[in-house]
C-alpha cells in the first residue's frame, strides 16, 4: 500500500511516516512540492505518488498572521 503524506515535517505527518506498519509506503510531500494555494500542484504531487490513500496532514500553524494571509487559508 503506497500512501502520499502532504504536510510533511508536522507533527502529525511525522508519526504517520514513524509508525507505518510494514507493507505500507508512505511518501511525504512537502511545500516544495505542494503548494495549497494551487490546487493543482496538489493534484500533480498526489497523481505522480499513484498512492492508494492521501493523508492530508498539512497545517497552517501561523496564528499571528492569520488575519492578514487570509487567501492562504481557504485552501
Amino acid at each position: 500500500m503506497r500512501i502520499a503524506l502532504f504536510g510533511r515535517t508536522g507533527q502529525v505527518a511525522t508519526e504517520v511516516q514513524r509508525r507505518a506498519p510494514d507493507g505500507v509506503t508512505v511518501r511525504a510531500i512537502g511545500r516544495e512540492e505542494a503548494d495549497f494555494t494551487d490546487p493543482d500542484s496538489v493534484q500533480r504531487a498526489a497523481q505522480q505518488v499513484e498512492a492508494h490513500a492521501v493523508v492530508n496532514a498539512a497545517a497552517y500553524t501561523a496564528v499571528d498572521r492569520a488575519e492578514a494571509e487570509e487567501r492562504r487559508q481557504r485552501y
